[in-house]
């Protein structure tokens, strides 16, 4: 059985109000389209230089980033 657009209409409708974000949330998650783009050696490369500089402890927290610009 498939879902209908008029159930999950259904279904928003009978969501207590607390559960709205949660909702907006995946509903956003399920609409965002799917990256097609291929990943580079050059993206790899990067990938691997940033996750070893994590592991090195030398990145800096975003919050902190953004006061340095301020």
């Amino acid at each position: 059985m498939s879902t209908t657009r008029e159930r999950l209409h259904e279904m928003i409708d009978e969501l207590p109000a607390d559960q709205f974000d949660a909702a907006a949330h995946a509903i956003w998650a399920l609409s965002v389209p799917e990256d097609d783009e291929p990943v580079t050696e050059e993206d790899r490369g990067d990938l691997a230089a940033t996750h070893q500089a994590y592991l090195r402890g030398d990145l800096v927290p975003h919050d902190e980033a953004v006061s340095r610009t301020r």
